[in-house]
């Protein structure tokens, strides 16, 4: 059987889940996309090898490809050992990766995220999933970028710190809210400052209630993920699945 390169690491715990939602369990996993078995560019389709092949750089297109292959291998396991290359892949009104809903096991969702070398592929059934991870940027210590996009209670809590812890609070705020986007599927078409992932006593959970570009309401639980190695930060995101 192929090798992912990914190992899976610790599921995170959520806040205020609702008695539905205790069952739902995420798998996360940490791949290393520096791994050789994983540029297998056999195993993408035409649309990702044409994707593969804009990249600026061959050293972005070969972690494009890595963690592309390494999701694909994934997902065949989760699907019973389905060949890397037929899994059926589309994306959602909003450019958000799926599988094909006339697919097998189309109720298995998932979401993947990747700076430089490292990649975090969640796993779900029956909920939507995001992700993100970031490597420390000192655009986390820029305060016109925090005035642009943090929530009024973010900022609060932002100030209030200690010039030095500035840096990682912005980047768990941020990694929260990308995670949250990526979960219901909309990515940026939602202002980030509508989102508040303050908790005020530094817990790495929690839930927002979020209006979607469809007007409905719904709540996403977030937490963070605590990865060894990382100079940086990861979180990941669920909600119920849209109707």
């Amino acid at each position: 059987q192929r090798s992912s390169c990914a190992s899976l690491v610790a599921k995170p715990q959520f806040a205020n889940r609702p008695p539905e939602a205790m069952s739902i369990e995420i798998e996360i996993h940490v791949v290393d996309l520096r791994c050789a078995s994983l540029f297998a560019r056999e195993e993408l389709s035409e649309g990702e090898l044409a994707r593969a092949n804009r990249f600026s750089s061959p050293l972005l297109a070969r972690r494009f490809t890595s963690s592309r292959v390494a999701l694909r291998r994934l997902l065949g396991r989760r699907l019973g050992g389905a060949e890397p290359c037929n899994i059926p892949l589309a994306v959602g009104r909003y450019g958000k990766p799926r599988l094909d809903s006339n697919g097998p096991c189309s109720n298995v969702r998932f979401n993947s995220s990747r700076s430089k070398d490292m990649a975090l592929i969640a796993l779900a059934e029956s909920v939507e999933v995001g992700i993100d991870v970031e490597e420390s940027n000192p655009l986390f210590n820029d305060s016109t970028l925090a005035e642009r996009v943090l929530a009024s209670k973010e900022k609060v809590a932002l100030q209030a710190l200690p010039a030095a812890q500035r840096i990682i609070a912005f980047g768990r705020y941020w990694v929260r809210k990308e995670a949250v986007l990526k979960a219901v599927g909309t990515g940026l078409l939602i202002p980030p400052e509508h989102i508040d992932t303050s908790t005020g006593d530094e817990q790495a959970f929690g839930s927002v209630l979020l209006k979607g570009l469809d007007e409905e309401v719904r709540r996403v639980w977030w937490g963070d993920i605590p990865l060894r190695g990382l100079d940086g930060f990861a979180a990941v995101a669920f909600t119920s699945c849209s109707h």
